[in-house]
C-alpha cells in the first residue's frame, strides 16, 4: 500500500513490521457497585449507580456515566451487569437499556411476565457498540415491575464478588 496504511509491511529481507494494528483502547473505565444496594421503585426508569472505580484512564467516568473526552470520538464498546433482588414477591418484568445524552437508545425486556415460579434474584448482562462524539455520555437504566408494586434492590458486591458493574473502552477512532 503506497499510502502507508497497510497492516503489514516487509523491508524485503524477511522482516515484517506491523502498522495500524492494536492500540491502547483508551479511554477505558471499570466501575462497580460496592457500597450497598440501590432501591428502585416499581415501574420507574432509574439510572443504575456505581460507587467504586477500579480504573478510569482519562477521568471520563463520573456520576455513574461515561463522557467521551475531547478529541476521542470513535466506536466504543460497553458492557454492564446488574444484579437485582426481590424480598418475597415475584419479579415479573425487568426493562433495561442504555441511554445516550439522557435519552433511551436501546430498551429491552429482560424478563417476560413470570407466573410459573418465583424469581427473587436475576442478573442481566448487556453489551453494545456505539459511535460516539466528544461530550456524548452513556448511562444505564432499569425499570423493574413486580407482582405487588414493591421496590427492587440492585445488589452491590465487592472487589472479589462483582454483582453490578459497568465498563467500556474505545475500539477505534474516527
Amino acid at each position: 500500500d503506497a499510502g502507508g496504511n497497510a497492516l503489514l509491511t516487509s523491508n524485503g529481507s524477511g522482516t515484517i513490521t506491523t502498522n495500524n494494528i492494536g492500540g491502547q483502547n483508551t479511554p477505558a473505565f471499570f466501575a462497580s457497585k460496592t457500597s450497598g444496594s440501590q432501591s428502585v421503585s416499581h415501574n420507574t426508569w432509574t439510572k443504575v449507580t456505581f460507587d467504586s472505580e477500579t480504573f478510569d484512564t482519562d477521568s471520563a467516568f463520573a456520576d455513574s456515566k461515561f463522557t467521551v473526552p475531547s478529541g476521542e470520538a470513535g466506536k466504543y464498546f460497553f458492557t454492564v451487569q446488574v444484579c437485582v433482588q426481590q424480598g418475597s414477591v415475584l419479579l415479573k418484568t425487568l426493562l433495561n437499556g442504555y441511554y445516550k445524552n439522557g435519552s433511551s437508545i436501546q430498551d429491552q425486556r429482560e424478563i417476560e411476565t413470570r407466573t410459573d415460579s418465583p424469581l427473587y434474584e436475576y442478573t442481566l448482562n448487556k453489551s453494545i457498540i456505539l459511535d460516539l462524539s466528544a461530550s456524548d455520555y452513556i448511562e444505564f437504566y432499569i425499570k423493574p415491575q413486580t407482582t405487588d408494586s414493591s421496590a427492587t434492590d440492585i445488589r452491590s458486591g465487592s472487589a472479589t464478588n462483582l454483582m453490578t458493574f459497568f465498563q467500556g473502552y474505545k475500539l477505534i477512532g474516527v
